[in-house]
């Protein structure tokens, strides 16, 4: 009887020993699978920086595009200077997105540095603009607003291949978008009357020039008024040329 109760705590021991070692088992099983899992959901969540750079080369573009869809809506008066100011106030616009954009996403720091300058000089323009706009009254009736959306739309409606480089996206398509504007700017002070327009269109050669002078080193494009045709299309569809050619004059 006594051999019995011997054995008995034997057996009991024993199966005890054998479900702790199964529980430890068990427990380490859990842990290496909960460990791999939290691995596989960093792995699935991060990005590369290739991928975040394509991202925010890519809001380049849809910053313009967003600048021209506003601006293809705009309603021209046929005043020099009101349509003027109307126009320049959403390039000015575009500028400071995109340059949010390569302050935000960039490295380059004199390209940052050259983005702030576009947002304190277009944030003064885009105020003095603004008051000027609240002000006048249109009196005249040209074709110079139609004239000028037309130039604009056919310059900027191509295909863009960005590269993916941020600073460098950043540089061509500011080098672009501040070509265009000087070339407006110019364009409007030969039939412009408005002083306080003309004051904004001479700052705009003036502080587009500026930049230019850095941007130009950053994004492989001509400085001539032409766009260097590297790196991108410079076909315009035919639905782009059509829309270029459709604005009319509204009373």
């Amino acid at each position: 009887m006594k051999r019995l109760f011997i054995l008995a705590c034997l057996s009991s021991t024993i199966l005890a020993a054998c479900n702790g070692n199964n529980s430890n088992s068990t427990t380490s099983t859990d842990s290496s699978t909960a460990t791999n899992q939290s691995s596989t959901a960093e792995n699935t969540t991060a990005t590369s920086p290739s991928t975040n750079n394509a991202v925010a080369s890519a809001t380049f573009k849809e910053a313009m595009d967003k600048m021209m869809s506003d601006m293809h809506t705009m309603q021209m008066s046929g005043d020099p200077d009101h349509d003027f100011a109307t126009m320049m106030k959403q390039h000015h616009q575009g500028a400071i997105d995109m340059a949010n954009i390569e302050i935000a996403k960039g490295s380059n720091a004199e390209l940052k540095q050259v983005a702030q300058k576009i947002i304190d000089d277009s944030q003064k323009d885009n105020s003095d603009l603004t008051a000027f706009l609240g002000s006048h009254q249109p009196s005249k009736k040209t074709d110079f607003g139609k004239n000028q959306m037309d130039k604009m739309m056919k310059s900027m409606n191509m295909n863009m291949n960005m590269t993916g480089d941020v600073d460098k996206d950043f540089a061509m398509m500011m080098s672009m978008h501040h070509q265009d504007g000087i070339q407006m700017a110019k364009d409007y002070l030969k039939v412009a009357s408005a002083e306080e327009a003309k004051k904004v269109a001479n700052n705009t050669i003036k502080s587009n020039g500026e930049d230019l002078k850095v941007l130009k080193a950053h994004s492989g494009m001509d400085m001539s008024g032409h766009h260097d045709m590297k790196g991108m299309d410079m076909k315009v569809s035919k639905k782009d040329s059509s829309n270029a050619t459709d604005h009319s004059q509204h009373k």
